[in-house]
């Protein structure tokens, strides 16, 4: 069982082309914290640049 997800954000949660997080990748995300599957984000860049990930 999976318990915990780590991501990055450049490149990886956040496309390079769009600097969005795809559609598709919000609504998995959802569904595994949905389960109980904790969410965390691993990257080098500082906390006041990520509030557009809040949601």
């Amino acid at each position: 069982m999976i318990k915990a997800i780590f991501l990055d954000v450049d490149g990886t949660l956040i496309s390079f082309k769009t600097h969005r997080v795809p559609a598709s990748a919000l609504e998995v995300l959802r569904e595994a914290h949905a389960r109980g599957v904790q969410l965390f984000i691993a990257t080098g860049r500082a906390a006041a640049d990520l509030a557009d990930l809040e949601a």
